[in-house]
């Protein structure tokens, strides 16, 4: 799952991106002109995504880069859900870092960055601004809601046009998913399927990632753990207690407007489709983790060494 969301950026991000020389650097298969590396003075320390911000960096002092969208190595992705939440929580609080650090760059153009270049590179935090702000608006939902219970002669249900908006949103997102994935990342509508689930497990990381980026800056960088331990159920659970808690608080909230408003309303019934919407993320999170453990306990453990080194050791060598 984590294997599919990734290809989603890869063959359709930065192919778009690359048409107009605005692709995010990486910290592995890159090259750079060392007098371009040394112009700009190298990668920052201050920020936890350093890769991303020296291409900015180089963008800025007028350079290009080009994107060839082939596997020239081989890399670990994580192994439980813990892991690629940090993972992604550091790619996005680094993401913040760079907006605020390079904001004169972004939005008010004090560098050679082309509009396209800018444009590219906003689009691409939007989304998990988003995320954030779709975090917003459960705690409100969830709050209204719990008032209408409290108060049912003074709380009415929100306008049938404020769930609409929302709902309309979700479902803009998921169709463009379904309808690029098959073709340009050619996986099939199970791997689509696969890469919307895990994207949207880790809708809440990303929504703590951009308030904690936005309103701090020392977070010290994380290394994201590779080849940990399987964790149990019972772990993975407990690291998305978060996720676990507003997902029974969203199907608790629909059970209460049904309950009190019935299915003849109109209004209501598109607030319970729009409360449903907004504990999906939630509730991929606790399947992803689900997932995460019942698969980690069934992989094999590995065999000692025989001194010759297996297939998947000799890459991993080799890559190294």
């Amino acid at each position: 799952m984590a294997y599919e969301e990734y290809r989603g950026f890869f063959h359709i991000g930065m192919i778009e991106r690359n048409e107009h020389d605005a692709i995010i650097q990486h910290g592995t298969m890159t090259m750079v002109r060392k007098r371009a590396l040394e112009e700009v003075k190298g990668w920052s320390t201050w920020c936890i995504t350093e890769d991303t911000e020296l291409g900015l960096k180089l963008f800025e002092a007028g350079y290009g880069a080009a994107y060839i969208p082939q596997s020239l190595g081989t890399g670990l992705i994580p192994d439980t859900l813990e892991a690629f939440q940090s993972q992604r929580y550091r790619w996005v609080y680094g993401a913040m870092q760079i907006m605020k650090r390079h904001a004169g760059a972004i939005f008010l153009g004090r560098t050679k960055l082309s509009w396209a270049q800018r444009y590219q590179f906003l689009s691409g935090w939007l989304p998990w601004i988003s995320d954030s702000l779709g975090l917003i608006v459960t705690l409100v939902a969830l709050g209204w809601t719990t008032m209408m219970w409290i108060a049912p002669e003074r709380i009415y249900v929100p306008m049938p046009a404020l769930s609409a908006a929302a709902l309309a949103l979700f479902f803009a997102k998921t169709v463009k998913t379904f309808l690029l994935y098959p073709p340009k990342v050619r996986s099939g509508f199970k791997g689509a399927l696969m890469a919307s689930v895990a994207g949207l497990a880790l809708t809440h990381s990303v929504a703590k990632a951009v308030v904690a980026g936005l309103f701090t800056s020392g977070k010290p960088f994380l290394r994201t753990p590779k080849c940990e331990d399987p964790a149990l159920l019972s772990q993975a659970l407990r690291v998305a207690w978060q996720e676990t808690t507003l997902c029974v608080l969203c199907i608790a909230a629909i059970v209460s407007v049904a309950m009190a408003r019935g299915f003849t309303d109109s209004a209501a019934l598109l607030w319970m489709v729009m409360l449903g919407v907004q504990g999906l993320p939630y509730l991929s999170t606790v399947v992803t983790a689900t997932l995460s453990a019942v698969s980690n306990a069934e992989r094999p453990k590995p065999q000692a060494s025989s001194g010759t080194p297996t297939p998947p050791e000799r890459a991993l060598r080799e890559a190294a």
